[in-house]
């Protein structure tokens, strides 16, 4: 079961590390070893699914579509992408998930983890 942080699906296994990694990236640089869903700019392609190893070319830092989904396995990324066409087929009632990631999706999912003190 993943969480939604920021409007971005996230996997349970880097759960913990997912603000700290979109900080980084709304920061411009690289992240560690991850995976990323991002929107895909090919118009006959829905979403795309990149490494974070990508990420250390400045050029392809710079034209980085949106982050909708943070994973720490390859395996765990498909996992989000079925999860996230079917919150997309429920909501809309359809398999147009472009356009229900850039509205937003679900309202985000609280996390279930302790606040610390």
């Amino acid at each position: 079961m993943s969480v939604r942080i920021q409007q971005v699906y996230v996997g349970e296994s880097i759960r913990e590390e997912a603000p700290r990694i979109l900080r980084v990236l709304k920061r411009g640089k690289n992240p560690e070893d991850c995976w990323l869903w991002t929107l895909s700019d090919n118009p006959h392609d829905e979403v795309e699914l990149i490494h974070s190893f990508f990420l250390i070319s400045e050029r392809v830092r710079s034209h980085l579509p949106k982050v909708v989904g943070l994973a720490g396995t390859k395996e765990e990324a498909l996992e989000l992408l079925v999860e996230m066409v079917d919150d997309c087929r429920r909501e809309r009632g359809d398999l147009a998930l472009k356009a229900y990631l850039k509205e937003g999706g679900l309202e985000p999912r609280r996390s279930r983890r302790k606040k610390r003190k």
